[in-house]
């Protein structure tokens, strides 16, 4: 689900407070933020799936020069 108000914390924030002190309910959360969208996760492709298991095994080897290369 997307919700309607997407950016910031800020919003949510102000739901929680409202709840901590007795002004909303948790249930309101709803109203306050509507769904405005469903989102479905697509098939994954037959590519994606055979590609998958050598994407792995190459992270798996080159795992440790990443983690170093990133600490430089």
């Amino acid at each position: 689900m997307v919700c309607d108000k997407t950016m910031g914390a800020s919003y949510g924030n102000a739901f929680l407070a409202a709840v901590a002190v007795g002004a909303a309910s948790p249930e309101e959360i709803t109203a306050w933020n509507p769904v405005a969208r469903t989102v479905t996760p697509q098939k994954v492709p037959a590519y994606d799936r055979r590609q998958y298991p050598l994407w792995k095994a190459l992270y798996a080897q080159s795992r440790d020069i990443a983690h170093a290369l990133g600490e430089s």
